[in-house]
């Protein structure tokens, strides 16, 4: 059975371009649809269309919301087939346990927070703890049009997850795009000076580095899309910072996410969170093991 591409809707017109964005994702890797509104006043029971026993306010609130958000789907002309449902329940909780059976996970992006109505920081949770990958769908028009047709791979320290490189190939392929794999690099304080293990310019040494990082990570994936257009980019600067400014003229910003599953409260480092809040196009965090 074919995992669906999973929207948490809430009303809002930024949680309405997630599903734009869903629709189009949905569409080109022949995946179903699955909008879901976690409505946090209704009880957990069995009810008519899956809604649960709310009060019949919330239930028609929560089907108008969802029909809403369907119509709009089918507008787009998708063939993917559509599904629905209201969940009573945390919000964050709810599309939890939608990604344990997801292939990805969409939402949307008003400022710095999602879902703005049930809660604080749930993008941030969601990208610390999803099962699958969470696609934050941020930007203006342009970035959300796709006419970039340029995938960014943001790639950190070795040894590099694979799961990610291959995520941002599949995407870069189904999108007929080029991928961009870049790794920043800087020179730590104490390589600045002369050092005895280093021959050579140090920052040098630091940008080499980078370069063969690269090429570890991107060598197995490309062989295996040998269509993929792949550009290498070795950049000083800040993680953040530099991704933050490829990301002005790519359609998908693709990062990876530890997960260190022994702990009771996953946490992102800064410079994830800061991507998900500052990124100029939509975001895709992966999940792989440490």
């Amino acid at each position: 059975m074919e995992l669906p591409i999973v929207v948490g809707v809430d009303g809002s017109d930024a949680s309405l371009r997630a599903v734009d964005w869903a629709v189009s994702e949905a569409g080109l890797r022949g995946l179903p649809l699955r909008i879901v509104y976690a409505d946090v006043r209704a009880r957990p029971g069995k009810g008519a269309a899956g809604l649960g026993s709310a009060n019949p306010p919330d239930r028609d609130a929560a089907r108008r919301m969802l029909e809403r958000a369907a119509r709009r789907a089918q507008g787009a002309g998708t063939e993917a087939k559509i599904s629905t449902e209201a969940v009573g329940g945390d919000a964050v909780e709810t599309l939890l346990d939608e990604a344990r059976h997801a292939a990805a996970l969409i939402t949307g992006c008003r400022g710095r927070d999602t879902f703005v109505r049930l809660g604080r920081g749930i993008n941030l949770s969601l990208a610390a703890r999803a099962a699958c990958p969470l696609i934050v769908v941020r930007g203006d028009a342009t970035a959300l049009s796709a006419r970039h047709r340029r995938v960014v791979l943001g790639l950190g320290e070795a040894p590099v997850a694979r799961p990610v490189v291959e995520f941002a190939f599949g995407a870069a392929e189904a999108r007929n795009a080029v991928l961009e794999a870049v790794r920043a690099w800087r020179a730590p304080a104490h390589e600045l000076r002369v050092h005895p293990l280093i021959v050579g310019d140090p920052p040098v040494h630091q940008r080499d580095r980078a370069v063969q990082l690269l090429e570890d990570a991107l060598r197995g994936p490309a062989a295996d899309h040998p269509k993929v257009v792949v550009r290498r980019a070795a950049v000083e600067g800040r993680v953040d910072t530099v991704l933050r400014t490829r990301s002005t003229t790519a359609d998908l910003l693709v990062i990876g996410a530890k997960r260190h599953y022994g702990r009771t409260e996953p946490s992102l480092g800064r410079r994830i969170q800061a991507l998900l809040q500052n990124s100029a196009c939509p975001v895709a965090v992966v999940p792989h093991s440490p």
